[in-house]
């Protein structure tokens, strides 16, 4: 429809009633090329609204799984802080168990070491005790 169109020397018998018929047609006929190339423009703009909102979905999409990921990487650190601090709590209680069993062990190795002492300062005293009664007989 837009290729048809009228010029000025279409109708050069025309009567005035033709004349103002014509322009009302050219008048039509441009206002419809107007409103085809808003068509065409409005067509363009709606598919690259509509291929712009299939790339923000994508986006979206992407966007969120992600955001999933993270919750569950999220998850799993906690779970491995919550084990993380089990077995440091494991580990204070041995090492708490093993600091009591040296300090036992330290005790009954000084009181094994005064005992040693004890019996060798008898044992010197024997000695010397021996050392008199020997002296005393020979004297």
């Amino acid at each position: 429809m837009t290729d048809f169109s009228l010029d000025e020397t279409a109708l050069p018998m025309a009567n005035a009633f033709n004349k103002q018929i014509e322009n009302q047609v050219k008048e039509k006929d441009n206002v419809l090329f107007t409103m085809d190339g808003d068509i065409k423009e409005k067509r363009a703009r709606v598919e690259a609204m509509s291929e712009h909102m299939k790339n923000v979905q994508q986006e979206l999409t992407i966007t969120q799984n992600l955001v999933a990921a993270r919750l569950k990487e999220i998850e799993s650190e906690n779970h491995l802080r919550m084990l993380a601090e089990r077995e440091q709590g494991r580990f204070n209680l041995l090492t708490q168990r093993k600091k009591v069993e040296i300090n036992e062990i330290k005790d009954r190795q000084n009181t094994h070491e005064n005992n040693m002492f004890r019996y060798t300062q008898k044992i010197e005293q024997i000695k010397q005790q021996m050392k008199w009664s020997q002296k005393v007989i020979f004297d």
